[in-house]
């Protein structure tokens, strides 16, 4: 009888041996299937996260560490500026691929109409957002685009010209047009007295493009009112003239309120401390990849420690959304590990009971003249048979148990999330760090959109894997048990 079918009615007679090795089998492959595939997707889903948030970073007002500097009454106020020097030697390190910081400023024009795409009927402001950099990066991060003009040149970057780029819906309003010269007129107030004195500030400027808001669709512009209704009321700048104009106010406005303006000790600030009164704004610095972020991370905290500033990174909203998908994923790396030393100590383990149960029978075989070396495939064609059968029908039931699991896994997931927020009555990020975040990240990732993103895929290469992987590890297993075949003697066998 050819060895081949010896071993195909050996598995039929010994039924119960045989399906219980088929179940061993069938529940890792099956665990293995399932693993994989979570891990493959899960990856994809945090890759994908990061993808659309980026890898940008700017800074905050650290609120923990200056309540606990003012309770023990060694706050110090100076502390609370960001110098321009200090945001260049963090934009300027071998992390950040380019950087942008933007001196702010606000004026609240007498004669032109202010976009209001809010609810807010009180919102009469113009922004002025200074940039460092002809390229914006609120276009590469496509929460604007150029729709007519041009750019800021490197010259106007330097220059304190009132060269300025404005939004679609605001030179509609205004009927302003490309290169059309304009004079906002600011009213700055007397404050605290009866009776109230007022001046203004006229501001020169020059039309040289209009933007438009980029990846705002209607839905998210009714989540977002708040920003995209500022965006709209921006105009962009050079950091020069958004300078220039912030001390010509601060000048008229201390000219109104003398002694408004003090230093800690109750001293009125000199004029040169008056104009160093700039608000920087947000600093943008955008990392050159996810694997330099944690060294910046590091690096800017060492270069903040004299201030009551701290890094806030896109990752930090991913931390957020995504950290349950983090940890999903490690726990299926970790049961893949498990599945493959499961396979290799379990498999080796029903050999040898498999091979004790059978000696007599090996016994009389050899006795009767059958070559060791046909036992030998006799017994591992057995095994790889019934192990070809298990897998391929595990990797088919993986595929099926993996959408449950990851089903659950997911909605669990969202619940716990949900409740801790519920619990906490209130949000992980106060205003500021949701706004900024919203600002430096590329898109806004909500954590329902989690199971919108999560797709299950098993690629031949992966069906492969499973099946050559496992089958090598019960080849190896099986070898290793069955040499007992040639190292014991027949008669030996007999009183085993």
């Amino acid at each position: 009888m050819r060895v081949f079918d010896r071993a195909f009615l050996s598995i039929l007679r010994n039924k119960k041996r045989s399906l219980l090795l088929f179940l061993i089998i069938f529940i890792l492959g099956c665990l293995l299937t399932s693993s994989i595939i979570i891990y493959k997707s899960t990856k994809k889903i945090e890759n994908e996260i990061r993808n659309k948030l980026g890898v940008s970073a700017t800074l905050i007002i650290d609120n923990d560490l200056i309540e606990k500097e003012i309770k023990e009454e060694i706050f110090d106020s100076k502390k609370q500026t960001l110098s321009t020097d200090l945001v260049e030697e963090i934009g300027n390190s071998s992390y950040v691929e380019r950087f942008e910081y933007n001196i702010m400023g606000t004026v609240n024009p007498t004669e032109f109409e202010i976009v209001n795409d809010s609810d807010d009927d009180r919102n009469k402001s113009l922004f002025f957002h200074g940039v460092n950099d002809p390229n914006l990066l609120d276009i590469e991060n496509k929460k604007i685009k150029l729709s007519k003009g041009r750019l800021l040149s490197e010259n106007e970057i330097q220059s304190s010209e009132g060269n300025g780029i404005i939004s679609n819906q605001f030179a509609e309003i205004n009927n302003i047009k490309i290169n059309d010269r304009i004079t906002l007129q600011t009213q700055i107030k007397q404050i605290g007295m009866d009776t109230i004195k007022a001046d203004y500030l006229e501001i020169p400027i020059k039309v040289v493009g209009i933007f438009s808001l980029d990846n705002l669709s209607e839905g998210s512009k009714k989540k977002n009112r708040e920003i995209s209704s500022e965006q709209l009321n921006t105009i962009y700048f050079s950091n020069n003239f958004v300078k220039k104009i912030n001390i010509q106010q601060n000048k008229i406005f201390n000219d109104l309120n003398p002694g408004f303006y003090t230093n800690d000790d109750g001293s009125i600030m000199s004029a040169t401390d008056i104009e160093d009164l700039i608000n920087i704004g947000m600093p943008i610095f955008k990392i050159k990849n996810y694997d330099n972020l944690q060294p910046f991370v590091e690096f800017s905290n060492n270069k903040l420690k004299n201030s009551y500033f701290k890094i806030l990174t896109t990752d930090n909203q991913f931390q957020k959304i995504g950290s349950n998908i983090t940890s999903i994923n490690t726990i299926s790396k970790y049961i893949i590990v498990g599945s493959f030393i499961s396979c290799f100590t379990i498999i080796g383990l029903i050999v040898l009971l498999i091979i004790k149960y059978r000696t007599k029978e090996i016994a009389i075989l050899l006795a009767l003249g059958e070559q060791k070396k046909l036992v030998f495939i006799q017994l591992l064609l057995e095994i790889l048979i019934i192990t070809f059968i298990a897998l391929n029908i595990s990797v088919l039931t993986g595929t099926i148990v993996e959408k449950n699991i990851s089903k659950f896994l997911l909605i669990d997931s969202k619940d716990q999330t949900t409740e801790i927020n519920s619990s906490n009555n209130e949000d992980s990020f106060n205003t500021e760090e949701k706004y900024k975040l919203d600002k430096i990240s590329k898109t806004i990732i909500y954590e329902k959109n989690l199971t919108e993103l999560y797709v299950s895929n098993l690629s031949i290469m992966d069906y492969f894997f499973i099946i050559i992987s496992l089958s090598l590890i019960i080849i190896v297993v099986s070898i290793l048990s069955l040499t007992r075949v040639f190292t014991t003697q027949p008669k030996n066998l007999l009183f085993l």
